[in-house]
This record gives C-alpha cells, structure tokens and sequence, in this order.
C-alpha cells in the first residue's frame, strides 16, 4: 500500500488570515459604527461631564474612522481631532463605547 501526502499548509495559512482579517475587520467596524451612534445625537444644549459628547460642529463624528493594518490582525479605530483627548478626559467616549460594544464585537468577530 502506498501512501501519498500532500501539504496544503501555504494555502490554509492564506485562507485563516484571509478570515481572521475579515472577522477583524466586522469587529472593528461594529466599534466605529457604534461610536459615531453614542456621539452622533444633537442637541441644542453640550453634553454634561461623564454623558457622550453631543453633537456640536460635527467635526468630531466626521474624523472618526477606522482602518486595518497590513497584516490584517489589527483594526485601528479612532479620531485625529486635536480635542479629542480633551473630551474623552472629561465625556468618557472611546473605552466607554469599547466596553459596551463588546458582545457585538465578539458576535461580528465571531460571524465574520
């Protein structure tokens, strides 16, 4: 009996970075698509210290975005709004909208 073996390892490899990035990147896209949702309500009156930043100029909510690095294993979501720091001290938006997206991340990473 001859047994004959064939290695597909180069092209499993590129099939589980091809789903790991796809899971990667649903997961992210869940945390920026709800980010923009807790800071995306106007109002005529600016949040209160410890509420998600209201709607203001808009310039906040425009600037946040989201992209992958090269390798695929790492979405990099956030806002370039010299401010931003600033309001995240005093209206907790990015960890806070982290922690409550969560399960919907784990859910998209999950599903892909």
């Amino acid at each position: 009996m001859i047994v004959k073996n064939r290695w597909y390892g180069p092209a499993v490899q590129r099939s589980l970075d091809r789903q790991i990035s796809q899971r990667v990147y649903a997961a992210g896209r869940t945390f920026v698509e709800q980010l923009k949702a807790n800071i995306g309500r106007p109002s005529p009156e600016p949040s209160k210290p410890g509420e998600y930043p209201r709607l203001d100029t808009g310039d906040l909510y425009r600037s946040i975005s989201g992209v992958m690095n090269r390798q695929g294993l790492t979405y990099i979501a956030g806002t370039d709004v010299e401010y931003s720091q600033n309001i995240e001290a005093i209206r907790p938006h990015l960890v806070r909208t982290l922690k409550e997206a969560s399960p919907r991340m784990r859910r998209a990473f999950k599903n892909g």
